[in-house]
């Protein structure tokens, strides 16, 4: 699912973007419109969003502008507009070819981590989530898929395509600062000045592997990521391998324990064993009886964002003997009160029961990478 629009670039780009975006925004609803829509002044936040030249200024007006409409503000609408991803990609490109990113840039001390992702307006939690759980339990897989080129100043990223076969995508100065400008996924966008930009290296390439025509700011190849897609390909995209798809799936014979064990134990012992490994959801089972339904009864949820994928970073047995799985959204947060799950939080991790996930039906499954 794609994240709420949140912060812009910090970077010199920034002003093109908030600019672009605020412009949207005024053409979608207009000022007065604006105001009765959310009984606030939120024409006044367009128009300090459009002078504002600040990205930690820009991104807390951009949240404010999302949050008065309700995650359907005209700043969500234009990132998912071809025509402005290709002005933000324009713009972006006619500014100054100085150095912005070096291999110094890609990342943290620490080297390569999850914690690095921060998914915003595009719909790629498949891939960037998958990207957290390899550089999670593999950060070398990460730091061989990336080569900085310091003659021509850019990057080269090893994808696979379908078949297997190893590709190599160059990634320019331009497309990088493009993918800041239009929410990527890292921290840049998010006020976060030197977050590292590994996510962002990556997502531009993943982009690219899916446009044909790249002098068009990879409008063809971003419309492909956002539109969604399968975590299991991610994987052999990602490293050239399909990951194991696993699910809850209790015999006829067999007790509910031991198919929680048998998903819970699979799970374990992939993580302990130092493959990464990814969960995915899908909206919840309507449960409720027949006058649970007359009489408007909630459906019960799990927590978790619908249709999602979830980096696992743990999967153990509380003392109770009931098997938890502890998760990282790529968004950065799991405030999901837009999902009506309940379960509400500016954390990235969240600590959830099997059981739950199972008896609400809101597992897919789990992807295990190799």
């Amino acid at each position: 699912m794609p994240a709420p629009v949140s912060a812009i670039p910090n970077s010199d780009y920034a002003m093109i973007a908030a600019r672009l975006i605020a412009d949207a925004a005024l053409s979608r609803f207009g000022p007065s419109e604006i105001g009765a829509k959310s009984g606030t002044d939120q024409a006044s936040l367009v128009a300090a969003l459009r002078a504002s030249d600040n990205p930690v200024e820009q991104g807390n007006l951009l949240r404010a502008l999302d949050e008065m409409t309700g995650g359907s503000s005209a700043s969500n609408t234009a990132f998912n507009n071809s025509e402005l991803t290709s002005q933000v990609a324009a713009a972006a490109g006619t500014r100054s070819r100085r150095t912005q990113f070096d291999a110094s840039s890609l990342y943290s001390r620490g080297g390569p981590s999850a914690n690095d992702i921060r998914q915003n307006n595009f719909g790629d939690c498949y891939y960037v989530g998958v990207l957290g759980a390899i550089a999670n339990q593999n950060p070398a897989a990460i730091r061989n898929a990336i080569e900085y080129i310091p003659r021509s100043q850019s990057f080269n990223v090893t994808l696979y395509n379908a078949s297997g076969r190893a590709q190599t995508i160059n990634v320019t100065q331009a497309e990088i600062a493009s993918n800041i400008a239009m929410g990527g996924g890292s921290g840049r966008d998010n006020g976060i000045a030197n977050a590292p930009i590994w996510p962002d290296v990556m997502e531009v390439a993943f982009a690219k592997q899916r446009d044909t025509n790249h002098a068009n700011g990879l409008t063809q190849g971003y419309d492909a990521v956002r539109n969604g897609g399968n975590a299991t390909e991610s994987y052999r995209t990602i490293t050239g391998r399909s990951a194991n798809f696993i699910t809850y799936d209790q015999g006829f014979f067999e007790s509910r324990s031991n198919a929680m064990n048998e998903v819970g134990n699979q799970v374990s012992n992939a993580l302990n064993n130092g493959k990464p490994v990814t969960l995915d959801t899908k909206t919840e089972v309507d449960g409720c009886s027949v006058l649970g339904r007359v009489l408007g009864r909630d459906i019960p949820q799990d927590g978790l964002a619908d249709s999602h994928t979830y980096t696992v970073t743990g999967a153990y047995k509380n003392s109770a003997g009931e098997w938890q799985v502890t998760l990282r959204n790529p968004w950065g947060h799991n405030n999901s009160s837009r999902h009506n799950e309940g379960h509400n939080t500016t954390s990235a991790y969240i600590t959830v029961p099997l059981s739950r996930l199972v008896d609400t039906g809101g597992l897919s499954g789990f992807d295990i990478g190799r």
